[in-house]
């Protein structure tokens, strides 16, 4: 009993800046392909494809909740932290700001070792590393 008390309390504390937001919209993305490939796609997307997704957004001081059928977001900029609350599972992570920007500074330098390794293979650049980016191997 104590477990779907605290199950509740939890998702009240999520879904409460959606409830009593300052700005609430629906946004509506769909993409249409023509011809063939637009009936292949029409197949294999299923309902999804057809009718689209909707996202429901919330902003209220300096939270934004982003929501749809599957999974959802909730940004806050005064803890600076991101939440991704996965719906199905009902199961949420949570990162900081600093640990998403250490995230996307290992991608850009990961991107770039990758870049100088094709370049040089295709004989575009040098073979000395001329940006002093540390190789790995390409996987």
């Amino acid at each position: 009993m104590s477990r779907r008390i605290l199950s509740g309390l939890i998702a009240v504390a999520i879904f409460a800046p959606a409830l009593h937001a300052d700005v609430k919209t629906k946004e509506k993305t769909q993409v249409k392909f023509e011809g063939m490939l637009g009936r292949i796609a029409g197949m294999a997307g299923g309902g999804a494809a057809k009718d689209g997704l909707t996202n429901s957004v919330a902003v209220k001081g300096n939270r934004m909740a982003t929501f749809n059928d599957q999974n959802g977001q909730i940004v806050d900029l005064a803890e600076e932290k991101v939440y991704h609350v996965d719906v199905k599972k009902k199961e949420y992570r949570v990162f900081t700001f600093a640990e998403m920007r250490e995230q996307m500074q290992k991608m850009k330098a990961d991107s770039l070792a990758d870049l100088v390794k094709i370049a040089v293979r295709l004989g575009l650049a040098p073979a000395r590393n001329p940006w002093h980016v540390q190789e790995r191997p390409i996987e």
